[in-house]
């Protein structure tokens, strides 16, 4: 391990949050409450507290701890907020004597949330969430499955050691026992047992190569003590979820669970490193031979998949020696690995040397030339061309999510001509929307490029019968109509039929698209509407429940409270403005 006697105890804190466990941690002086002092990095902006402070819990948390304060205990202790756990570290120059200050850290979590679990969180959080939230939810989503996990033992271990750092830093210890037990937790708990400084390592390689030879293609002596490393890694494996699901929070789980898959199968096998690809899956950087990175990605995908009860998608390329060109080592697996997906591969290996994206070309004109074989009932040379349209945008697009997603757009443009032409007037001022929409939730380039291919199959579909349309446009035409008229009395007879499918295959397909049964979906359109109804207007409640297609006020009043904790003439009352719009009537 490296050091840390000649670091500032300051800079030994930095490294710690910010390599192993990267939370955010405060210490606050009885004398000053209204301050606090950091001592490690200052939390990003998608930070699970913003949350908090955005939706108007400030309040709650500023007073959550605070009592947290007021406890009597003389030892660290974990206390739980918005489903969210911190450290609390109280500091006292004796035993027995009231703490004179208090170090706190967080949040953390003991495991990874469904995302059902999630959105149960999320609607206490967010108590009413509408339409409009769906950007914020997924970030919030990122945000958790972004937050560390951390274990009873873990949090013991970081509660001893803030409690040396604390004492030093109010001069009732010294700086050198402090430095002691952050080097001890770095080497006995946290560099073996938690992911994130495996991930930052990983991180750090990339960026150090990208950034030219700072530092060069040497192993510092604690890397290859602590990863079991020989030489510098010169192979990448990229692995994301083979078949992920349509709903993006619960592709955002799959990703943390395979990240942390990734984490303990590195951790069984030396001279492997894990690493994360964005929000999207994991990387596995090794230093191989071609021969071997084929048989370490075999491996691999085998494994996790068995570990994880689905399968794994993996590419991979070996540069044997080129430890400097890391970074494009990594984007040639990525695109590689994009590439086989569309395709419908699990397994692939980047050409060697694969040059970077040629220029000369558009994805209009790539959608052209696929709306043209699609239009001539040729899809197989469509879906085909497809895949290579896939990996020149994503070649250019250079893994940002917003240029491939504009790349996408451009492409799929002459497709929604094609089917508009061919399916007679306003049909196109119907698809385009609808296309949009679809392209326009993801958050990560896997999710986008899935709907991508989605949107293309549901065209072709309404192409090659354009009396039926695609299945999925007629799924979403029902689950619009839901959202628009919550109140009418549809049964799900009546939209199956419209959608030209059995009722049984109806439910099932509905389902399988948005997540939610027919009922359900009806239900949660039914209270958005009335939340937004007791929000801006003054009805009676009765009225609420008969505009929103209710059977009565009871049965309304029964699924609001079950829904949002609080009867609805209580819910309307607690609305921010209510007051002053009683006095204006």
């Amino acid at each position: 391990m490296v050091d840390t006697s000649s670091f500032s105890l300051q800079d030994a804190l930095i490294n710690l949050f910010s390599d192993y466990v990267p939370l955010p941690c405060w210490m606050t002086l009885r004398s000053r409450p209204e301050y606090s002092f950091g001592l490690g990095p200052v939390p990003r902006r998608t930070h699970p507290i913003y949350f908090e402070v955005e939706f108007g819990l400030l309040a709650q948390r500023t007073e959550h701890n605070r009592r947290q304060f007021r406890r009597r205990e003389q030892g660290p202790f974990a206390a739980s907020h918005a489903g969210l756990a911190d450290i609390f570290v109280p500091l006292a120059p004796k035993p027995g004597r009231p703490a004179e200050a208090w170090i706190t850290l967080g949040a953390f979590q003991s495991s990874l949330p469904s995302p059902a679990e999630l959105w149960k969180r999320w609607c206490g959080l967010r108590r009413s969430p509408g339409p409009d939230d769906a950007e914020a939810w997924l970030l919030y989503a990122s945000s958790i499955y972004d937050t560390p996990v951390l274990d009873d033992a873990a949090v013991r271990r970081l509660g001893r050691m803030l409690t040396a750092v604390g004492r030093a830093l109010l001069g009732y210890g010294t700086t050198a026992d402090a430095l002691k037990a952050v080097d001890e937790a770095k080497r006995r708990s946290f560099g073996p047992s938690l992911p994130w400084r495996m991930w930052h390592y990983a991180e750090a390689r990339r960026d150090r190569y990208h950034r030219g030879p700072f530092q060069g293609a040497e192993l510092a002596p604690w890397d290859a003590e602590e990863f079991r490393l020989k030489r510098g890694p010169d192979t990448a494996l990229a692995l994301v979820p083979m078949a992920a699901s349509g709903d993006a929070a619960e592709a955002l789980y799959q990703a943390a669970q395979l990240q942390w898959a990734c984490f303990e199968h590195c951790r069984q096998h030396p001279g492997l490193v894990a690493g994360r690809l964005g929000d999207e899956g994991a990387l596995i950087l090794a230093a191989a031979s071609r021969l071997q990175a084929r048989d370490l990605a075999l491996a691999a995908a085998q494994v996790l998949s068995r570990r994880l009860g689905w399968r794994v998608a993996c590419s991979w390329q070996s540069r044997p020696g080129q430890r400097e060109a890391l970074d494009q080592t990594i984007h040639a697996a990525e695109n590689a690995l994009r590439g086989a997906l569309a395709r419908g591969q699990d397994l692939s290996e980047a050409a060697p040397g694969e040059p970077e994206a040629s220029m000369g070309w558009s994805s209009a004109d790539l959608g052209t030339r696929l709306a043209d074989l699609a239009s001539e009932g040729h899809f197989e040379a469509a879906r085909l061309l497809r895949a290579d349209l896939v990996e020149q945008v994503v070649r250019a697009s250079g893994g940002r999510v917003e240029a491939l997603r504009v790349h996408l757009l451009w492409a799929l443009t002459p497709l929604l001509e094609s089917a508009g032409r061919r399916l007679g007037p306003g049909a196109r001022d119907e698809l385009r929307p609808l296309a949009a929409l679809a392209l326009g939730q993801p958050l990560n380039t896997g999710e986008l490029l899935r709907r991508f291919t989605a949107e293309c199959e549901s065209l072709f579909e309404r192409l090659h019968h354009p009396a039926q349309g695609g299945l999925a446009l007629r799924l979403r035409r029902a689950a619009v109509r839901l959202q628009q008229h919550p109140e009418e009395r549809t049964d799900l007879k009546s939209l199956a039929r419209e959608a030209g499918l059995s009722p049984f295959h109806f439910s099932r397909q509905f389902k399988r698209l948005s997540g939610l049964g027919i009922a359900q979906a009806r239900l949660q359109a039914r209270l958005a509407k009335a939340r937004r109804l007791l929000k801006e207007s003054s009805l009676p409640i009765e009225a609420v429940a008969a505009e929103c297609g209710f059977k009565n006020a009871a049965h309304f009043s029964t699924a609001f409270k079950k829904d949002q904790g609080l009867g609805p003439r209580a819910w309307r009352e607690r609305q921010p403005g209510r007051d002053s719009a009683k006095k204006e009537n």
